[in-house]
């Protein structure tokens, strides 16, 4: 199941016979086979056709539009998944308060085991006070908690993350705090376009199951969000999302000169745009070992979904989260 990204400004996709075209100029700028494919993310100004959407609703295939800075605008989307019964069995859920503390509970110990892994690798510097603190969060987790209480604690880890980011990267942008609406410096911006593709990422696979990506059990349930989505992102946010970003900036690969200033807002240049997809799609696919098996992150998004499908069945007893090392 494979995902593309097209970002070329002006450009029309278009397809021939099972290939899907982009062209721009009456030149064919890029080419992929339809084969396999789940997902297409449209980058700001690019053009299809009322033919080229018919056929992409017909083979499953999903287009999400997103604009140049990586906010997500919308989504073209086959029809929904026919296993209902999944879906009653999540709505059931929602009326289960152990079953959302226990989830949500293994939730946070991922995520928190995960940036802990990522601070020790990329900030040795900040690490001890910080494993220090992260551990104080764990054991608290090991308690019984109400849903609230693990949100709040969830929240003052981020808080704790995201003041020794700064550590972490050779440049950091003028990054004070982290923001989303909208992202004020260069880094904000790399963080929130990355969080975009990895939601999106694990949206197509709650589809794909049959699930209903917005009845979720950790994150409370609003309307519009795909609350399970952001659930489920959790754990992957670190060893994915951040960890990419700090390697493009500390490799060079990504600087300041990839943004321009506009009456006081960062904008993404199309040049920088590309080399992030580029580095997300190569980061997702790059098998490493796990569990004594080689996989990758975009096999472990599939996998963390089925077993929390398993989960919610009965046939696995409880859900854990993917855990770094």
């Amino acid at each position: 199941m494979s995902v593309i990204a097209i970002s070329e400004q002006g450009s029309r996709l278009t397809r021939r016979g099972s290939q899907l075209l982009v062209k721009k100029d009456n030149q064919i700028i890029f080419m992929a086979p339809c084969s396999g494919l789940h997902t297409i993310l449209l980058f700001g100004r690019i053009e299809v056709g009322a033919a080229v959407v018919g056929f992409l609703l017909n083979h499953n295939i999903e287009v999400i539009y997103l604009s140049m800075q990586g906010e997500f605008k919308g989504r073209l989307i086959p029809p929904f998944g026919k296993n209902v019964f999944i879906r009653q069995q999540q709505y059931e859920k929602l009326k289960d308060e152990e079953f959302r503390r226990q989830f949500a509970s293994a939730v946070v110990r991922a995520k928190v085991n995960n940036y802990k892994c990522l601070v020790r690798d990329k900030a040795g510097v900040v690490y001890e006070d910080f494993k220090i603190r992260a551990g104080h969060l764990e054991r608290s987790l090991e308690n019984p908690l109400s849903l609230d209480q693990i949100r709040g604690l969830e929240g003052s880890f981020s808080a704790l993350y995201f003041r020794d980011l700064p550590a972490m990267v050779i440049e950091s942008f003028g990054f004070i705090r982290r923001l989303k609406h909208p992202p004020p410096d260069p880094l904000n911006i790399l963080l929130s376009f990355s969080y975009t593709l990895l939601f999106n990422n694990i949206f197509a696979q709650l589809e794909a199951a049959g699930l209903d990506p917005y009845c979720g059990y950790f994150h409370d349930l609003k309307y519009g969000h795909p609350a399970l989505v952001s659930d489920l992102m959790e754990e992957f946010r670190a060893p994915v999302a951040d960890g990419l970003v700090i390697k493009l900036i500390n490799r060079r690969i990504i600087g300041v000169e990839h943004f321009t200033q506009e009456n006081g807002k960062w904008l993404f240049g199309k040049e920088g745009v590309a080399l992030l997809l580029k580095g997300y799609r190569a980061r997702v696919l790059k098998h490493f070992s796990y569990r004594n098996r080689q996989t990758c992150f975009l096999n472990l998004f599939r996998e963390q979904v089925e077993h929390f499908m398993r989960v919610l069945k009965g046939e696995d007893k409880e859900y854990v989260g993917y855990k770094s090392r």
